[in-house]
């Protein structure tokens, strides 16, 4: 029986000293709503034309501001530019807009494709756009929420009657 847990602790020991820093992701269903549409910077549909690495100058930047310790490192920080389609708030269409996202978790833009981008935070030029913020494929809408997440804005905007490019 003393082997036994013997075995058991040293086990533990093991188990303890031998696993790996992980990261866990959990967000509730993003959805565009009144709060989400009245806290964000910018909301715009645009198409994806490129994207690129950070430079030097944005790593020093960002290590200063410790904004790679939002789930990864300064390598999963990727900008991409955009061609605004539809400016909902505080965009123009045409222009292009620099988004930053953390590709840690896999989940960056692909070119050509066309977004819905919502952002509530701003470093210098770039918009961040966070995972669990309701940015999604335009192209392939497939889930519910997103047809409601676009509903949400045309009748938010109707309401208001501000903002979006007629």
């Amino acid at each position: 029986m003393k082997k036994l847990f013997l075995l058991i602790g040293c086990c533990l020991i093991f188990l303890v000293f031998t696993t790996s820093k992980t990261h866990a992701l959990s967000c509730a269903v993003p959805q565009v709503d009144d709060k989400v549409i009245e806290g964000a910077l910018i909301i715009f549909e645009g198409v994806m034309k490129s994207s690129r690495g950070l430079s030097s100058f944005e790593k020093l930047k960002f290590t200063v501001a410790d904004l790679h310790q939002m789930g990864g490192a300064l390598k999963d920080l990727k900008v991409y530019t955009f061609s605004v389609t539809k400016a909902w708030k505080d965009a123009k269409q045409g222009e292009d807009v620099q988004v930053l996202r953390n590709t840690y978790w896999g989940r960056g833009f692909l070119e050509e494709a066309k977004y819905l981008v919502v952002s509530s935070e701003k470093y210098g030029e770039l918009y961040f756009s966070h995972l669990c913020e309701p940015t999604f494929d335009l192209q392939n809408p497939k889930q519910p929420w997103m047809k409601r997440s676009m509903d949400n804005l045309r009748k938010y905007f109707a309401e208001q009657k501000v903002g979006v490019d007629k």
